[in-house]
C-alpha cells in the first residue's frame, strides 16, 4: 500500500472494477484551504477530537489522480 494514500482510497480503489465510478461524498476545503468557515471548524474539531481531517479539493484531486 502506498503509505500516501488513505486507506479508504486503497481500498476502494482495489474493490471497483475497470472504470469503475468512486463516488465521494464528505465537506472539502476549497483548493487553497482558505475557506469555507465551517468546513475549516469542521475540519480542526476533527483533528482534535479524532485522527482526521477534511481534505481541500486540490488534495482530493492529487491523491485520485494517483490512485488511478
Amino acid at each position: 500500500m502506498n503509505p500516501a494514500r488513505p486507506p479508504f482510497l486503497a481500498a476502494s480503489s482495489a474493490a471497483l472494477p475497470p472504470g469503475g465510478l468512486l463516488v465521494i461524498h464528505d465537506a472539502h476545503l476549497n483548493a487553497d484551504k482558505t475557506g469555507p468557515l465551517h468546513v475549516a471548524a469542521y475540519s480542526a474539531l476533527r483533528m482534535s477530537v479524532t485522527e482526521g481531517k477534511c481534505y481541500a479539493t486540490s488534495e482530493m484531486e492529487t491523491l485520485l489522480i494517483a490512485a488511478d
